[in-house]
């Protein structure tokens, strides 16, 4: 019980309070740093959708054709890998001059028959040698 003299606070009290403020701090640190994550990806995947919808405009002008892939690679500034060639790739150490690449995967289709399905997938590096998938689209392009 306290005195009628003394109107302080007591040593319990005071570490139960630096105790509640420090676990506020750790939980604004970690949500903060998590929000940042969130941020970056996001970021990410919005650059890459901006430059795939520039790459697959620069190639839609070469009615989708082979040699129009090298133009949309400097367009969009996207390196590019799969069934049309490599371009912006060092092919001996497999390493892009670009954070950005493209992989362009092509598929026979059933239903038309004077055209083909291209699969286009950007991914960025992350840790290691790993590449994370950030924007894909389809595309129906003529033979």
């Amino acid at each position: 019980m306290r005195s009628s003299a003394g109107n302080g606070i007591t040593l319990v009290e005071v570490i139960a309070g630096l105790a509640l403020m420090g676990t506020l701090l750790t939980t604004v640190v970690i949500s903060s740093s998590q929000h940042l994550r969130q941020l970056k990806a996001a970021e990410r995947k919005r650059e890459s959708v901006a430059r795939l919808d520039d790459f697959l405009s620069s190639w839609s002008i070469s009615n989708f054709s082979r040699d129009g892939v090298g133009d949309a690679v400097r367009r969009s500034g996207l390196a590019a890998t799969g069934a049309y060639g490599t371009y912006g790739v060092d092919r001996t150490a497999g390493q892009t001059s670009a954070p950005f690449q493209v992989d362009i995967r092509k598929h026979a289709s059933s239903d038309f028959k004077s055209g083909a399905i291209v699969r286009l997938t950007v991914s960025v590096p992350n840790d290691g040698n790993a590449r994370t998938r950030t924007a894909w689209a389809e595309v129906l392009v003529p033979e």
